[in-house]
């Protein structure tokens, strides 16, 4: 119960972080008296209390007891509401001080039950990932105005408009949304370069951060995109429905006239010269091939790998044109599901570029990713580590006063 905890944390003046996590909570006592908790959690800033069946009221009953808690880790409770049994929202201006709420693994699927949580003024981190979202709405006045971080993996998010309604979050730098069936039934590459494109202030999408030369390609890939997307519809008429469009126009101008443009790529053969740029075959000739406008990228590595012998998981293609003068000015032909028709113009002189990944690169970018895996499932065993290896930590904490760690141009 709350008050063995209490009388437990009592004995700990210094508490700072208290993961009950895996313990079967019983709710706190209504209209709890000081004399119950007294000074017991006046030093908590973090507390975790995942799987352990409470409801977000539950928690609530005891804010006014957590005054310095700026960490709060509710996952995998099955909570679908913040409401108590009296169906009303919980008040929480107790605690102004909160930063970080992780709420993932839950039974959300409508994003209003949540709205209650832009009373967290101070909020940074909103961590939802693993529910059963379908949308996301902002609302104006200012809602989770501080929030940095949106994590929402994992959830069945589709409507492209929840991205847009992100552009009313102004301090937000890192999102996470993989594992959502954003896109269309475009590829993941695809779907980060909208993200991008959309989001300006982002510097992470799903866990890859964002450097300038992607920004600027992402770009680029958007204006392709809508283009296409749109046909027939001439891009100058889309330039009026399409904001973010008509900025990004302004600033690349549109591409040339395409097959994909003029709708119809897919019928339409394009006179392709192949090169390789990778060690081992850079010295051979190129080969010039008529290719169905219809045809993947993945199609074209296959077509690299018998004339190059360089394994298809280890290439990466680029289109350049005549107006293109070097390989730094060529386009990424980074979604392998794309027709070729999609990245490439009926003019002459077309090249499709192989370049062999660095195993360096892809190495450092390989440690990288298993190191935030790494990070990211420590973070979640510390969080369900359970009562026992709580109050080993917390003692430790206590004597050693002990701190929470901060989690974390070109032309076409």
């Amino acid at each position: 119960s709350w008050e063995e905890i209490a009388a437990f944390s009592t004995q700990l003046p210094k508490l700072a972080k208290l993961t009950l996590s895996g313990n079967k909570l019983q709710p706190a006592l209504p209209g709890m008296p000081a004399q119950v908790y007294g000074s017991a959690f006046l030093s908590l800033t973090k507390l975790a209390v995942n799987a352990t069946g409470v409801t977000f009221q539950h928690i609530a009953a005891l804010s006014a007891f957590l005054p310095q808690l700026k960490d709060l880790h509710c996952a995998s409770n099955g909570m679908s509401s913040l409401r108590g049994v009296d169906g009303l929202p919980p008040v929480l201006d107790a605690w102004p001080q909160l930063e970080v709420l992780d709420l993932s693994d839950n039974e959300f699927s409508d994003w209003s039950e949540l709205l209650p949580l832009a009373g967290f003024k101070s909020l940074r981190w909103l961590i939802l990932n693993k529910n059963k979202l379908e949308s996301i709405s902002i609302p104006g006045g200012g809602a989770f105005g501080e929030v940095t971080l949106l994590a929402a993996a994992n959830n069945n998010i589709a409507g492209w408009e929840s991205v847009k309604a992100l552009e009313a979050l102004p301090k937000l730098t890192e999102l996470r949304l993989q594992g959502n069936p954003l896109g269309g039934g475009r590829g993941p590459s695809a779907v980060r370069q909208l993200l991008i494109a959309t989001l300006p202030p982002l510097k992470s999408v799903n866990g890859g951060e964002v450097r300038p030369r992607e920004r600027v390609e992402a770009e680029k890939f958007y204006i392709r995109d809508a283009i296409q997307s749109a046909r027939p519809t001439p891009p100058e008429e889309l330039l009026e429905a399409d904001a973010l469009l008509k900025r990004l126009v302004a600033v690349h101008g549109l591409p040339p006239v395409s097959a994909s443009a003029t709708g119809t790529g897919g019928s339409k053969m394009l006179s392709v010269t192949l090169k390789s740029m990778a060690p081992e075959s850079s010295h051979k000739p190129g080969v010039t091939r008529k290719l169905p406008g219809s045809m993947t990228v993945l199609h074209v590595k296959r077509m690299m790998q018998q004339l190059y012998k360089l394994d298809i998981s280890k290439q990466h293609l680029l289109a350049k044109g005549a107006d293109q003068k070097d390989v730094w000015d060529a386009t990424p032909l980074d979604d392998d599901l794309r027709q070729i028709s999609h990245y490439l113009t009926e003019e002459d002189n077309i090249e499709i570029i192989m370049q062999e990944v660095d195993d360096a690169v892809q190495g450092r970018e390989q440690d990288e990713k298993e190191r935030k895996q790494r990070e990211a499932e420590a973070t979640q065993s510390r969080g369900h580590s359970g009562m026992e290896s709580a109050k080993a930590g917390e003692v430790a904490g206590a004597k050693a006063a002990a701190t929470a760690a901060a989690a974390a141009g070109s032309n076409f």
